[in-house]
């Protein structure tokens, strides 16, 4: 199951600095009745904007896999994915993984 936290992102006009997205791989080690504890990868993305990082969104329990997670990060950093839509590209994302099982 993937939880999504959400706030919405400050918008400024075209006078004011770029604002950057920040997409960083957390660990949490999570509890599930059928399994108990495992560790698992999600992902963070701040708002970075006259020098100040601001916390937008997480998506926790994306993945066991670190790499995968990571490598996400990455890709989301490079193409600067606008937070709006980090949810929906998870989604993507994992249903797509869900298909190659």
């Amino acid at each position: 199951m993937v939880k999504i936290m959400l706030t919405h992102p400050t918008t400024h006009s075209s006078t004011h600095p770029t604002t950057t997205w920040e997409y960083l791989t957390f660990q949490e080690t999570l509890w599930h009745p059928d399994c108990g504890n495992y560790i698992s990868f999600g992902i963070g993305v701040y708002q970075l904007y006259t020098q100040q990082r601001t916390f937008v969104s997480a998506i926790h329990d994306i993945s066991l896999k670190e790499e995968l997670v990571k490598n996400l990060t990455s890709l989301f950093n490079q193409l600067q994915l606008s937070p709006i839509h980090f949810p929906e590209v998870i989604s993507d994302i994992l249903s797509q993984s869900a298909l190659e099982i």
